[in-house]
């Protein structure tokens, strides 16, 4: 990845590596950590933040004054789970944003596709062919964020970042919440080369709008970890995901639910037999803080849903 770096700042261009596996660079890693030279940990840590490197030898010097490597890639949760281990001292995994993906079907058809089905799908492949080109092709630039996008990012990320410095809080998600504001940047630039590749004056600054879309798309896919640390299994989720479904319905007209109406309607399955309305509280306030909904106390608490949750429709 160094000699890359180098061969590829010279020349002005950004890269693309592509693996199958992405289990295979976290075993890598592993590997490296303990029968290797070690380094391979410490280089994926520095080339997130933007750093650069000089190497000293032999043949020359190699160097870069600036990277900012992003990992993308697919891995089966229980992999994943059994990767972090609960632990992660080092930030390592808060460095990439998983997306989990949605617990339902796909819709399959039995159907040859239609000539305009087809036409459709290859007009979908020349634009992305396009878009990746012009990018890659791109000139290195520095883009400033506009006040208004910094006000938006600095009043986003100031609570996660209190809440990443709770005692109560976990290590995993706590180094997860001290990234989001560097995962919202990278987004945020990434989404600005892409609104101005067409345009006929290049816009200078990250604009507020632009900003929001990144800080939106930050937090659905934090909060998705977040609900993904809590536990070893899903045992500790599944109440709040009775009591966000209870209120959520089809999603069409979310409605205001208290714990003895959870209780008449699902406290008989075993996953919240032993809640209690202490333990339906909780869950309330839980998804509350992060952002599935919104706990009223009018006489008695009541818990209200606002958005889906990752598998919900």
């Amino acid at each position: 990845m160094d000699i890359q770096l180098d061969l590829h700042e010279k020349d002005g261009l950004g890269a693309l590596t592509s693996k199958d596996e992405m289990s295979g660079l976290l075993q890598s890693l592993e590997s490296d950590t303990k029968r290797g030279r070690g380094t391979g940990e410490a280089q994926l840590l520095e080339l997130f933040d933007g750093n650069g490197n000089l190497s000293l030898r032999v043949e020359g010097q190699r160097q870069y004054e600036r990277c900012h490597v992003s990992l993308y890639g697919n891995i089966q949760p229980k992999v994943l789970r059994r990767a972090i281990a609960g632990d992660d001292p080092t930030g390592k995994f808060a460095r990439v944003l998983f997306n989990l993906l949605p617990a339902q079907c796909a819709e399959w058809s039995y159907d040859d596709p239609t000539d305009q089905e087809r036409a459709a799908y290859a007009r979908a492949q020349k634009v992305l062919e396009r878009y990746a080109i012009e990018l890659h092709k791109q000139q290195p630039d520095t883009v400033e964020v506009s006040r208004e996008a910094r006000c938006l990012l600095l009043d986003w990320f100031k609570p996660q970042q209190a809440k990443a410095i709770d005692p109560n809080i976990g290590d995993v998600v706590r180094s997860l919440l001290g990234k989001t504001h560097a995962h919202a940047l990278r987004w945020a630039g990434i989404l600005h080369n892409v609104h101005n590749l067409n345009a006929a004056t290049r816009e200078l600054r990250v604009t507020a709008q632009t900003m929001q879309i990144a800080i939106d798309i930050v937090d659905t896919i934090t909060t998705e970890m977040r609900l993904f640390h809590q536990a070893d299994d899903d045992a500790s989720t599944l109440p709040m995901r009775r009591v966000h479904q209870l209120s959520w319905g089809d999603g069409s007209s979310p409605r205001a639910v208290g714990w003895q109406y959870a209780k008449e309607k699902v406290a008989t399955t075993a996953s919240l037999r032993g809640l209690g309305a202490g333990g339906f509280h909780i869950a309330a306030a839980t998804l509350e803080e992060l952002g599935f909904g919104t706990v009223c106390k009018n006489g008695t608490t009541a818990y209200k849903a606002e958005r889906a949750m990752p598998g919900q429709t």
